[in-house]
C-alpha cells in the first residue's frame, strides 16, 4: 500500500504531463477501493499532497491561464480536480484538517465554474461559503390557533 502511494506522490510531483488526468483517475478509484483500510499518518499526509498537486495542477494554474485558454481549443472539455476533491470529501480517513483545506479548494473551485462570478471578483469572495440552509420557516408568527381549544 505504500509503495502504491510513493508511486501516485512520485507521479503527482512530475507535474503536467500527457498521462495526468489518467493518473488523478486512477487514485480517485484507488481511494474508493480503499477508503476503509487504515492508512498510517504518513500515508495520509502523502496521499493528501497528491491531492493538493493535482488541484494546483489543474485548478490553480488555471487562474494565471483563464486568457490563453479560452482562446484555444473552446470544443475540448476543461480538465478540473474537481470530481477527486469531491471522492476526497466522502471518504473517512482524511483528518479534519486536511477536509477543511479540501472544503475550501470545493468551494473555491463551484465559484470559479459558477457563471454569475466575474473575472474583476475580490479573492475573498470567491472563497466565500455559500448561504447556510435554512430549515425552519421563522416569519415572527406562531401557527398555533388561538381557536383551537374552542373547537373541542
Amino acid at each position: 500500500m505504500e509503495q502504491r502511494l510513493k508511486q501516485y506522490h512520485e507521479e503527482a510531483l512530475k507535474g503536467r504531463t500527457n498521462k495526468s488526468m489518467k493518473n488523478m483517475n486512477g487514485l480517485r478509484k484507488f481511494i474508493h477501493k480503499n477508503q476503509n483500510y487504515d492508512f498510517t499518518d504518513r500515508d495520509k499526509t502523502r496521499l493528501f499532497s497528491v491531492v493538493e498537486c493535482y488541484f494546483t495542477m489543474f485548478d490553480r494554474s488555471k487562474k494565471d491561464e483563464k486568457s490563453t485558454t479560452q482562446q484555444q481549443d473552446k470544443d475540448e472539455e476543461p480538465v478540473t480536480s474537481f470530481p477527486l476533491i469531491e471522492d476526497c470529501l466522502k471518504v473517512p480517513f482524511f483528518t479534519g484538517k486536511q477536509k477543511s483545506t479540501m472544503l475550501k479548494w470545493y468551494y473555491e473551485m463551484q465559484n470559479d465554474s459558477s457563471p454569475s462570478s466575474s473575472s474583476s471578483s475580490t479573492s475573498a469572495s470567491s472563497t466565500s461559503k455559500p448561504p447556510a440552509k435554512k430549515y425552519y420557516d421563522d416569519d415572527g408568527e406562531d401557527d398555533y390557533d388561538e381557536n383551537y381549544d374552542d373547537e373541542q
